[in-house]
This record gives C-alpha cells, structure tokens and sequence, in this order.
C-alpha cells in the first residue's frame, strides 16, 4: 500500500511507499448548483452513451469537429460577492446539462438541461482523512 508508512503500519497494512501527505490537507469545496430542465434537445445530455458516444468520437477522429471539442464547461467566472474589486470568493460555472451527483438525483429530472453551479474559493476549512478500526 502506499500512503503515511507508520498510519498503515498501525493497521497491519504492509507499507510498499511511504508517503506521509496521503489523507492530509483535504479542502472542503461547498458547491450549489442551480439546475434546469430545457424545453427541447439542447445540450450534451447522452452524448457520451451508446451510439452517441460512438458517432461523437467517429465525428470528431474523422473531421475533428463536433460536441466533443468541447471540455463541457461552457462559461465561468471568479467573483467576490461582497466587493467587486477584491479577490474572488467565488467561483461560477455554466455545463450544457442537467449535472446530477449524489445529492440531486432524484430531485431533477434526468434530461437535457443547464447547470450553473458556483464553488466557494480559498476555503479556511482543512482536514484529513485516516482509517479506524471497525469492530
């Protein structure tokens, strides 16, 4: 295993690269999306499924255009929310789809969309991860 030699140690993990920083420094990066449904086919919702996928990658191997060009991420931006002028606290983004994780499955409909999601910056928050016996 490769992480903190002595950490694995303790969990009579065989230690094949110690690597003290694994599971230190993590940063928490609280998001919120605002998402919405689209009322046609616009966007990349199952591009990247099935004979989607496979007529994106022929499209863009054989004439280099197509959805594929794109990383997905069609507009951003860094902004302060409380002074204009000052570094950015926070960071915005646009995704041609209805972006669906963990905690939104379920309450939004899984179809072509829009997802502006913003990101907390610079967070103060900092933590590590380490394993723990079960019993």
């Amino acid at each position: 295993m490769r992480g903190p030699a002595d950490h694995l140690r303790e969990h009579g993990i065989e230690v094949i690269v110690d690597l003290p920083g694994v599971g230190q420094n993590l940063i928490d990066h609280p998001e919120v999306p605002i998402i919405a449904t689209a009322n046609g086919k616009y966007g990349y919702f199952g591009q990247g499924n099935g004979w989607r996928m496979l007529m994106n990658g022929l499209q863009f191997r054989l004439f280099g255009t197509g959805r594929i060009l794109s990383a997905g991420v069609e507009a951003g931006a860094f902004v302060n929310t409380t002074d204009p002028h000052a570094e950015p606290s926070i960071q915005a983004f646009c995704v041609p789809m209805a972006y669906l994780d963990r905690d939104t499955v379920g309450l939004v409909k899984n179809t072509y969309g829009l997802t502006v999601t913003t990101v907390v910056v610079k967070t103060k928050s900092r933590g590590e991860v380490r394993l723990s016996l079960r019993l």
